[in-house]
């Protein structure tokens, strides 16, 4: 595989990527704990059950083309490693958590700035401030969803 925007392409496999992304995401949030949890599972209830449960999956789908631009400049400099001793993808994004971080919220601060829906923009602007450190968390599962779809 040359790019990963070619896994978006076929609408089936989008569709299983979309959907491995909110059952991920899903799982994340159900294991926060804390102030912190708990104002993010607040936050999740607030919007996940606007368009009939499906916000999150639309967003997701909408938004998945942007994070696999993101995403593919470093999976193109991952393929660049030796591959005897080239780490999981997962443990490449990890070793380059800030960069990645920031660049994955580009995406989200970008559509955040960008909507129409005022509870969408309140719920993300008061989790914002957590976003950077939840999203380098989740890197490890980011890289996991890639490595599955491309070996898929």
């Amino acid at each position: 595989m040359t790019s990963l925007t070619t896994l978006i392409e076929d609408e089936s496999k989008r569709s299983n990527i979309v959907a491995d992304c909110v059952t991920t995401l899903e799982g994340e949030i159900e294991n926060k704990s804390g102030v912190t949890g708990l104002a993010i599972k607040n936050g999740y209830k607030a919007v996940a059950n606007q368009q009939e449960g499906q916000l999150i999956p639309n967003a997701i789908n909408k938004m998945l083309p942007r994070f696999v631009e993101k995403l593919d400049a470093y999976y193109q400099d991952y393929l660049q490693l030796d591959a005897g001793s080239r780490p999981e993808f997962s443990n490449y994004l990890v070793s380059r958590d800030a960069e990645v971080t920031e660049s994955l919220l580009e995406v989200t601060d970008f559509r955040a700035a960008n909507t129409n829906r005022a509870v969408l923009a309140k719920a993300y602007s008061a989790l914002r401030p957590m976003a950077a450190n939840q999203v380098k968390q989740g890197l490890p599962l980011v890289g996991d969803i890639v490595q599955r779809h491309v070996s898929a």
